[in-house]
């Protein structure tokens, strides 16, 4: 059997890194650099330390902390899968993944956000999506993200325990503005300003493909009169190549060539 060696490796990457995840999306990290992140070489001492020994509880509550790690696992595995946090398959989850692919790595932050009530999870992975098109069309470097990640994790965590439906969705809306919405805003131009010169050489196909999914997706639920977007599997189904003509007149195919050095009109 041939194997998928990228997918492998990015299979064995999440793994590797799932110890300092665990860490970041259930605990408050306090370090010199003041990041909130565990990097792996910090792993064990950070363990080890009394202070954080006693935050996790694992020598008071060995088989609770197990417990909590295998719930943290599962759902994590669930989340790179396209599940949602009650376990079954998710739309806005493979919306996601549609964006951020299979070696996507930054899903503990969903993790700090799991034990919000169904709609209310949905509701923030839709607002995360949003966010990360911005960061990833941006091509924001991702310690970046890991840092400001880690840190509002712990606000998530907060917002999760709040019991009052009505003030824990205030609170998320408020940190939805907050954290995310005024990033975006901070970016609108550099996105622009990307989107202006994009190519069929700026981003990984996938993505591209996610990008026109979107757009048409967009333009189909103002056609029908749709309340909200569904699943992007019926447009991203399509080959990119078919969007434009098998036989283009010579002036398409000029510009074509004039806009992306390099690249070849036709396989």
């Amino acid at each position: 059997m041939e194997e998928d060696h990228g997918a492998i490796g990015a299979q064995q990457g999440k793994a590797a890194a799932l110890p300092r995840y665990f860490i970041m999306a259930n605990y408050k990290v306090k370090n010199e650099r003041r990041d909130g992140v565990v990097r792996e070489d910090e792993i064990y001492d950070w363990l080890i330390d009394k202070d954080n020994a006693e935050l996790c509880g694992y020598r008071s509550d060995s088989f609770g902390f197990v417990r909590k790690i295998i719930r943290s696992v599962e759902r994590y595995i669930g989340f790179t899968e396209g599940r949602g946090n009650d376990g079954a398959s998710s739309t806005v989850m493979d919306t996601l993944q549609q964006l951020c692919g299979a070696a996507f790595s930054l899903h503990y932050v969903l993790l700090a956000a799991a034990n919000f009530p169904k709609a209310l999870f949905d509701h923030f992975v839709r607002q995360l999506e949003s966010f990360l098109f911005y960061y990833i069309f941006t091509k924001t470097p991702t310690k970046d993200l890991e840092r400001n990640f880690s840190i509002w994790a712990d606000e998530l965590r907060e917002i999760a325990e709040i019991a009052d439906a009505k003030a824990q969705k205030a609170k998320l809306n408020e940190f939805v503005a907050e954290r995310l919405q005024k990033n975006m805003v901070g970016k609108d131009a550099e996105l622009g300003d990307t989107l202006k010169r994009y190519t069929l050489g700026s981003m990984q196909q996938y993505r591209t493909r996610y990008l026109l999914a979107k757009l048409a997706q967009h333009v189909e639920i103002a056609f029908k009169g749709m309340r909200g977007p569904g699943g992007l599997g019926e447009f991203t189904a399509l080959e990119v190549e078919h969007i434009l003509p098998d036989t283009p007149e010579a002036d398409l195919r000029q510009s074509f060539t004039a806009a992306n050095p390099g690249k070849r009109y036709t396989k």
